[in-house]
């Protein structure tokens, strides 16, 4: 970057000093010589931030979600996707926020207050998507699989990254494609009260053998986790900006 001219002025003791400098760093080391507080860099800033995505792993702690046939843990299938996710995120440029990154949650065993927790902590942290992560289950025992996703429909760039996840997910002809569907006859808390754009998708069915099988494997967890990264990166900019 070429060097700007800066000028500083700053008071001291014996009068008003001015420093003409040829850099930012030039400004920092006379500032620590002079005693001045350090200061954020604001000139470039702005145009810095970048986009933050959270990642929500279903269940959790206390709450095992559904149980795979083989005693799988939904909760532990969710968190092993979104850490991937986060990563291939996090690798691209993105800010990446989990609602947890272990097995320990930071709230109560109450329900509403989980549910709850996960969307303050996606406000909290001034997000601009909110992706939660699922795993179905069948308790009729009916032979149902397939994934799906969920959105509120009030938001096109979420429409956008559903759309590409499903055409990809579909493309990895591991289960049949149930569809995008919108909260309007399916409320889902995460989604209808969170001021940050939501979704929330159900990869397969841990009831069915086939889909249980592929979201348990690491080769499978990977293959979804990437086609949820690139849904996200090829319709959410790295900024703010």
């Amino acid at each position: 970057m070429k060097k700007r001219i800066v000028s500083l002025f700053a008071l001291a003791i014996t009068g008003v000093v001015c420093l003409t400098l040829y850099s930012l760093g030039d400004i920092h080391l006379v500032m620590e010589i002079m005693g001045i507080e350090q200061y954020e860099e604001t000139i470039h800033a702005k145009e810095d931030i970048k986009t933050t995505i959270v990642l929500d792993s279903g269940h959790g702690g206390y709450d095992t979600g559904c149980i795979a046939n083989d005693g799988t843990y939904e909760k532990d299938i969710t968190l092993a996707i979104a850490l991937k996710t986060g990563a291939l995120l996090s690798s691209y440029g993105y800010h990446v926020v989990y609602t947890r990154t272990s097995d320990e949650v930071s709230w109560s065993n109450n329900n509403k207050d989980d549910l709850a927790t996960r969307v303050a902590i996606a406000q909290e942290a001034d997000a601009d998507y909110y992706i939660s992560i699922h795993m179905n289950a069948s308790e009729n025992n009916d032979g149902a699989n397939g994934f799906e996703i969920y959105v509120k429909g009030n938001n096109e760039r979420i429409l956008q990254i559903a759309s590409r996840l499903e055409s990809s997910l579909t493309s990895l002809a591991y289960t049949n494609d149930r569809g995008i569907k919108t909260t309007a006859s399916s409320p889902l808390y995460v989604i209808d009260n969170n001021t940050v754009p939501a979704m929330l998708i159900e990869y397969g069915f841990l009831t069915d053998q086939n889909d249980a099988a592929y979201v348990c494997s690491e080769d499978g967890q990977q293959k979804l986790a990437q086609q949820l990264a690139i849904s996200i990166q090829k319709n959410v900019p790295l900024s703010k900006s």
